[in-house]
């Protein structure tokens, strides 16, 4: 079976004081403008600094954690999604739109199929900003789950159309979502499980028409009824033209499909098999800015040794063909690397993950930078919290100018506390260029995505933080980059 992760044992902001205008206007004719400059450059945020911070408490006020998170491509609207408790038994979709700027919420959705369990697990907005889709998993009754995928109008989160996907005889998990470049078209993938049996799936895809719903084609890969398949993330080339879905294939290799996006036949097909010829499960992959090269990445054995550590391979997008490996093994005895971006220049491809360390013996976030042409290494950066316990990444993303590379997840406080930590790197260098830990609400917060606004000023961490009682909300933050 797959390898598990080693996971740890498990005042709201307050607004400034008003100033008096008569206090304000004295200021500003006493000082000279080489001053009132001086003054302006002084509240201008410094990396790093937290902005806002905004909770979503649903209306059953229990458990509620958000999953994924997408900026609106004007930056002026956040939107977030994840599972919340309902008013029945289970727990529904929650989706819940911020203003970018101050983190006040702007509105809520939300999704109950039948009184049991939907759970939102990815987002996505539109090019034009107008429509916002999320999918996840979505029960019908206790032994039946399928794909529901719902668009919502951007601006007021009225539902426009629910699709639902639901192989007959099996539990439908979806794992991403992703909207074609032009808008026209939205792609989901994930795993259709025998029931009963939960290691026994296939890869499901499926395309939408972005302004219907209606279901343009539906793809599989597998090897059912005895194959072992578990698709993870997918990608849209640039232009448009291919979709890209990637995961494991009885748990033996990466296995990489590549679709044609309007009709969804496939293009090409590729298993990879670690040079330890092991078990290799793939966590994600990204495509370059010009749609030439896909980078998988996942874990892959240890030739000889008895451990993993990170693999990532490079495929030409037009043929499939390999165009180079390389791994990153760190100073212990497990590496899962966990997210993968590439920087928008096309130069350097990112990699994060946890790392086992036998000085610790715990994890820590091990960031990686490959040269995109080769696969050379060109640096790797470790971060151990204050507290020097576990560190386990769930997200990456890079600035629109490619010059930083951000990180979040969670990490061992004081106190038996789990923090959100979110690190920004110097993309060239490596250079850690800030650190900020979230908690304020609880002792325990959860980071699980991020998303950079468009101008690359901001950056935005969605996961789940506890409140008296140790239920959990939403939480939202917003980070200055620079």
């Amino acid at each position: 079976m797959r390898p598990s992760r080693t996971a740890p044992a498990d005042g709201r902001s307050t607004a400034r004081p008003l100033v008096r205008l008569a206090g304000i206007v004295a200021l500003v004719v006493l000082l000279p403008a080489v001053a009132l400059a001086g003054i302006g450059a002084s509240t201008r945020p410094a990396a790093g600094e937290q902005l806002w911070a905004s909770p979503y408490d649903g209306p059953a006020n229990r458990e509620d954690g958000a999953a994924a998170i997408a900026v609106a491509p004007d930056g002026a609207a956040v939107f977030v999604t994840g599972r919340s408790a309902g008013s029945g038994r289970g727990d529904d979709y929650a989706t819940v739109a911020y203003d970018a700027a101050t983190g006040a919420e702007l509105w809520v959705a939300r999704y109950d199929r039948a009184g049991l369990d939907d759970d939102a697990v990815a987002i996505g907005v539109d090019p034009d900003g107008s429509k916002v889709f999320v999918t996840g998993s979505s029960s019908r009754s206790e032994a039946d789950s399928a794909y529901a995928t719902i668009a919502y109008d951007a601006a007021s989160g009225a539902g426009l159309w629910t699709a639902r996907f639901d192989v007959p005889g099996y539990n439908d998990e979806p794992a991403a979502l992703r909207v074609s470049p032009d808008g026209t078209k939205v792609f989901v993938t994930g795993t259709a499980r025998v029931r009963g049996l939960f290691n026994f799936g296939d890869f499901e895809t499926v395309a939408y028409d972005a302004a219907t719903g209606g279901q343009l084609w539906a793809r599989s890969y597998g090897l059912l009824p005895a194959g072992v398949s578990r698709a993870v993330a997918l990608a849209v080339g640039p232009d448009g033209s291919e979709v890209f879905v990637t995961g494991d294939a009885e748990f033996e290799d990466f296995a990489t499909v590549s679709y044609d996006s309007e009709t969804g036949t496939p293009l090409w097909t590729r298993r990879w098999d670690g040079p330890a010829h092991g078990r290799d499960y793939a966590e994600a992959l990204a495509v370059s800015p010009d749609g030439a090269k896909l980078f998988v990445t996942g874990l892959t054995p240890v030739l000889g040794r008895n451990q993993f550590q990170y693999g990532i391979v490079a495929y030409d997008t037009a043929t499939g063909a390999e165009l180079w490996s390389s791994f990153y093994d760190g100073p212990g005895s497990f590496d899962q690397p966990s997210a993968v971006g590439v920087s928008p220049d096309g130069s350097q491809v990112f990699v994060t993950g946890e790392s086992f360390s036998r000085i610790d013996k715990a994890t820590n976030y091990a960031t990686v930078a490959y040269d995109t042409t080769a696969g050379a290494q060109l640096w790797a950066r470790r971060y151990n919290g204050p507290r020097q316990g576990w560190e386990i990444p769930h997200a990456l993303a890079v600035a629109p100018d490619s010059s930083q590379v951000f990180v979040t997840g969670l990490s061992d406080g004081p106190r038996n506390e789990l923090h959100c930590a979110t690190v920004a790197y110097g993309s060239r260098s490596g250079g850690e260029l800030w650190v900020m830990r979230f908690h304020e609400w609880g002792n325990t917060c959860r980071a699980f995505d991020l998303g950079v606004s468009p101008d690359g000023s901001t950056l935005y961490v969605t996961g789940e933080n506890d409140r008296a009682g140790g239920e959990f909300d939403y939480a939202t933050i917003a980070y200055s980059t620079r």
